[in-house]
């Protein structure tokens, strides 16, 4: 189900073509993007000079993500490796997200603009790209403050806002990923499925870290009580932790979440950074609505994440572009009597 392994996109951008081959090249980037458990669940189309994302529903995880909240961060970040990729073939590109809420609407929509010459910044990310990667479990690293300050600016800048856990907030938040991470190993649908996708040969082939959540559950049940060793293993296994989140909590919302989160992933990439995710305090409704008083967050969580050294894993296997763009609609000029106009095919 993960597909060939993607070939690097070709080196030739097909400036002298039509925007529509232009934005085919661009996917070649856009599905490098990171998802959950390497299920890649989106899908495009190409009309003229925008470029369309949907959720892919044949890849969605049901059971860990009902919603399909984590579906609509992985587009979000695809779009934007999509549009940094155009920033440094030296094309602007307006990102305009809908709110999908029927059945084949889409996502979010990529416009193709003028020529425009590469920011520095977006160069920077470009080169991560092919960088960036997921780990199991990382070694947190102390990020300097100049590093911590362009997280939280590529946040914003999407609408987005990144900051740490703090410590006091810690024991709180491992008793409810302890909590998720059983009720969510409590269902078989969610063991079916996570046996499906983590199969060896659907995943980056890696040895299996132990499961943070379930870790996390351990060390409750063994140190009970408030005693300092609790806080300290619990804060060795949370050291680091940053969350980001977003005002509104719509399929829009996540989109931005996904975009700001691949901008902060290929920063941290470019300084030689890996990420790790804890996943099911976020993945369960209920906990999830409990994590946010839990902690004090203003807005709605929707990432938690570790920056740091891990293992080093292998490029993941990706869909080749063909299998996921689905209708390519070239742009074609049609003539009335003395009037022209550009329409689609």
């Amino acid at each position: 189900m993960s597909g060939a392994v993607v070939r690097p996109p070709a080196r030739g951008f097909p400036a002298w073509a039509g925007p529509e081959a232009r934005l085919r090249h661009l996917l070649g980037y856009a599905v490098q993007a990171p998802s959950r458990y390497n299920a890649q669940p989106w899908l495009f189309e190409i009309e003229g000079d925008g470029l369309a994302v949907f959720a892919d529903r044949r890849r969605a995880l049901r059971a860990a993500d009902p919603q399909g909240r984590e579906a609509a961060i992985a587009c979000g970040a695809a779009l934007e490796n999509a549009r940094v990729a155009a920033a440094h073939h030296g094309h602007a590109a307006e990102v305009e997200t809908g709110q999908a809420r029927g059945v084949g609407e889409p996502l979010a929509r990529l416009w193709l603009g003028a020529r425009a010459a590469p920011r520095l910044a977006d160069e920077l990310l470009f080169r991560a790209i092919p960088l960036r990667r997921s780990s199991g479990s990382v070694q947190t690293a102390l990020l300097p403050e100049a590093l911590q300050g362009s997280l939280r600016e590529e946040a914003a800048r999407l609408g987005c806002a990144l900051r740490p856990v703090p410590p006091m907030h810690h024991r709180a938040l491992a008793a409810l990923a302890a909590e998720a991470d059983a009720e969510q190993w409590a269902s078989p649908r969610f063991r079916a499925e996570q046996a499906i996708w983590t199969r060896p040969a659907l995943r980056t082939p890696a040895p299996a870290p132990a499961r943070a959540a379930g870790v996390l559950g351990r060390l409750l049940q063994r140190f009970s009580g408030t005693g300092r060793e609790l806080d300290r293993r619990i804060g060795a296994q949370l050291a680091g932790l940053l969350l980001l989140s977003t005002r509104g909590d719509e399929p829009a919302d996540w989109v931005a979440a996904g975009r700001a989160l691949q901008a902060v992933l290929l920063r941290a990439a470019a300084a030689g950074l890996e990420a790790s995710y804890l996943s099911p305090p976020l993945e369960v409704p209920g906990v999830r609505q409990r994590l946010r008083r839990a902690i004090f967050e203003a807005g709605h969580p929707q990432v938690l994440l570790r920056l740091g050294r891990g293992t080093v894993l292998r490029t993941p296997r990706r869909r080749p572009v063909e299998l996921v763009l689905r209708a390519f609609a070239p742009a074609v000029e049609v003539r009335v009597g003395e009037e022209s106009a550009v329409e689609a095919a």
